[in-house]
């Protein structure tokens, strides 16, 4: 028999699923915007692309994946709550499951793009492959399992809003900061290598330090937040983190695009194309 929520429900949880109802429309608003804002450097850029490349895929996930789930979490939750059916415990875990199902991924993609731009400032070393593939590999079975562990455990208001977060999400905030970490740190070395070489004012470079940097601040923040925000009101940084990695990964590519357009007496000398990725091989 399934287990329902006690009535009635808790100020703090209808206060907390009101503002939940507005976050959402400012994520999603904030989504269309950036769509409409880069959907000529949509068309100029990613849709010309065959379908076997990478890079298309890729950025059509972040794009449209990210906004297919909002909108189809916002009706699943007006869906629950316009009906006289009892809200249960196990209606919750998988609204919730599911959620996390669908940030993951995100963070799974953002990672292989922004994996993959290292491996090819690299020059597609052999070593850095292991190493970045053994990271990636690491830090996601990590993630993976701490979340298991942690949805086993976590407490819900009557309106399915969390209330409290388990102790052991933070091996998965340590998985996810140390691997952005080290992305950080790679395209830092190499920045420095650069420098000493002469070259360390290229576009590519410069891009890929700053894009690094700003995914880490991201990260940081929002781990921060849900920490510090208690109850009900810390629910809604999901949206958000939604509509800020999905914008990010589009512009991430975007970007790498536009320096494809370089003439080749400029220095940025990335050459050598991975699945139309718009990286290559750095000439150090």
């Amino acid at each position: 028999m399934p287990v329902s929520f006690p009535c009635p429900r808790p100020r703090e949880s209808i206060r907390g699923c009101r503002l939940d109802t507005f976050t959402t429309a400012g994520a999603v608003a904030l989504l269309c915007w950036e769509i409409c804002i880069t959907f000529d450097d949509e068309l100029k850029y990613i849709w010309p692309k065959p379908n076997s490349s990478l890079l298309k895929w890729l950025f059509l996930f972040h794009r449209y994946f990210a906004l297919c789930a909002q909108l189809s979490f916002r009706i699943a939750c007006l869906s629950m709550f316009n009906t006289s059916t009892p809200i249960t415990l196990h209606m919750c875990k998988v609204f919730w499951i599911c959620q996390a199902a669908a940030a993951q991924s995100l963070m799974l993609s953002i990672d292989i793009i922004l994996m993959m731009r290292v491996y090819y400032l690299y020059n597609r070393k052999r070593w850095m492959g292991i190493l970045l593939f053994s990271i990636f590999s690491t830090g996601h079975i990590t993630q993976g399992i701490s979340a298991v562990h942690a949805f086993s455990r976590l407490h819900y208001h009557p309106v399915c809003l969390v209330i409290r977060l388990p102790h052991s999400l933070v091996y998965y905030r340590f998985a996810v900061t140390i691997t952005h970490l080290i992305i950080l740190g790679l395209t830092a070395w190499k920045h420095v290598f650069a420098l000493f070489g002469g070259w360390g004012s290229t576009p590519i470079l410069s891009l890929m330090l700053r894009d690094g940097i700003l995914m880490f601040v991201i990260i940081g923040f929002m781990s921060i937040f849900s920490m510090v925000r208690k109850g009900a009101f810390g629910n809604h940084i999901f949206w958000w983190f939604l509509s800020i990695v999905s914008s990010f990964g589009c512009r991430v590519i975007i970007n790498m695009q536009r320096l494809r357009t370089l003439k080749p007496s400029e220095p940025a000398e990335f050459t050598t194309e991975c699945d139309g990725l718009g990286t290559g091989r750095a000439e150090s």
